[in-house]
């Protein structure tokens, strides 16, 4: 837990830095993308640890016999009341696994701008028992 609420306030510290940035790439200078890299980053971290530490950690201690893929986690930890949505938190990954790949490119204003619109539900995991 510790780890993710670090994580968390980095992500935090990111969201309100990169919350008065345009998110045009054509129009950010070099300051302004290495800010949104830091976020992008950050945004990644916390749900890696959130999905694969937390939520599987819970669930393995309610079932230890449970063994699935992602989407078998998102959906268990929905009818466990630890998340409200599977898939968001499935586009929070998918995003996430994007954003290593090809945020750069020309879907970065898109990926950007709802990562950032998902970032609350990330930063809420601070919150997690």
């Amino acid at each position: 837990m510790q780890e993710l609420r670090q994580a968390v306030a980095h992500l935090e510290y990111s969201y309100d830095k990169a919350r008065i940035l345009t998110r045009e790439k054509d129009r950010l200078d070099e300051e302004s993308l290495e800010t949104w890299e830091g976020f992008v980053s950050r945004f990644g971290r916390v749900s890696d640890l959130f999905l694969k530490k937390y939520l599987r950690t819970k669930i393995l201690i309610a079932d230890p016999g449970f063994r699935g893929e992602l989407i078998d986690v998102l959906n268990t930890a929905e009818k466990m009341n630890l998340i409200s949505s599977a898939s968001q938190w499935y586009e929070v990954r998918q995003l996430r696994n994007f954003s290593v790949h090809e945020y750069a490119g020309a879907k970065f204003t898109g990926t950007i701008s709802r990562m950032f619109e998902l970032a609350p539900i990330l930063i809420q995991t601070k919150n997690a028992t």
